[in-house]
């Protein structure tokens, strides 16, 4: 069982959520005036300079401020991108110390709501954060490990996110399968209780594939022809048109892309 000072948190690719164990229940934090899930979400602001996560990130973006708006950090992770440095908002960081400062922001908050200190973090995390590449798949454990630990943590244990939805289904004899749909990737646990309530895992798997991937689907269909996709463009070495080049169509629907872009 996790210690008095440990702080469940589910950081997720689209929204992220906190909690504790109260009398043995779970206990959502509110990380939000009245909310209990916060989008994963950074803004680094240029005036003024400064960093804003959650909705006040997002309302920034849709306010038209000035800055770079960075969301689907967790889609980064195990990837080279997560310790190559960008300047965003004037400083030069790399995405370990932004995913910090996105969960530093959680625990501050947590520790608010809670009047206590919270030292180290049991994390929920997708069976495998990429599908077909083992190495990379351990190495976003490992990245994910470092974020927590610039965040203040000391240490932080992770569980498999459908193996942790289990302990949330009420007590029934039989088989079960737990199915988490998540923004960056899709688990599955199949489980088994006896008439007491215990809970023996039988399997879990996952793939790298989420709701960002039929966002980025909509977004090529619907979106991207607004912006000239599919379009006809003047070829500069001759007379004719050549189609717009789809790379860059797929990049502006791409999370991913973003610090690129």
């Amino acid at each position: 069982m996790p210690a008095p000072n440990t702080l469940g948190i589910d950081f997720g690719t689209s929204n992220s959520a906190a909690g504790v164990a109260v009398g043995g229940n779970p206990y959502l934090v509110e990380l939000e005036p009245g909310e209990r899930t916060l989008p994963t979400a950074v803004f680094f602001g240029v005036r003024p300079k400064r960093t804003r996560i959650g909705s006040q990130a997002v309302n920034a973006l849709t306010d038209g401020e000035e800055g770079r708006f960075l969301r689907a950090l967790k889609s980064l992770l195990g990837t080279p991108l997560m310790r190559e440095d960008r300047m965003l908002g004037g400083e030069r960081v790399d995405f370990i110390e932004v995913t910090a400062r996105f969960l530093r922001a959680v625990k501050a908050r947590a520790e608010a709501a809670c009047r206590q200190e919270f030292t180290h973090a049991l994390s929920g995390r997708p069976v495998r954060f990429h599908s077909k590449d083992e190495a990379r798949n351990r190495q976003a454990e490992t990245d994910l490990r470092d974020c927590y630990r610039a965040a203040g943590f000391a240490d932080v244990r992770f569980m498999f996110e459908p193996e942790a939805a289990v302990h949330s289904v009420a007590p029934e004899p039989g088989l079960g399968l737990i199915a988490d749909i998540g923004g960056g990737t899709s688990d599955f646990t199949v489980f088994e209780q006896d008439a007491a309530g215990q809970t023996r895992i039988l399997a879990s798997e996952g793939v790298r594939i989420g709701g960002t991937d039929f966002d980025r689907l909509l977004s090529i269909a619907h979106v991207m022809p607004l912006l000239g996709r599919g379009s006809p463009i003047r070829d500069a070495f001759g007379p004719g048109t050549l189609p717009a080049p789809a790379r860059i169509y797929n990049d502006l629907a791409t999370w991913q892309m973003i610090p690129y872009l």
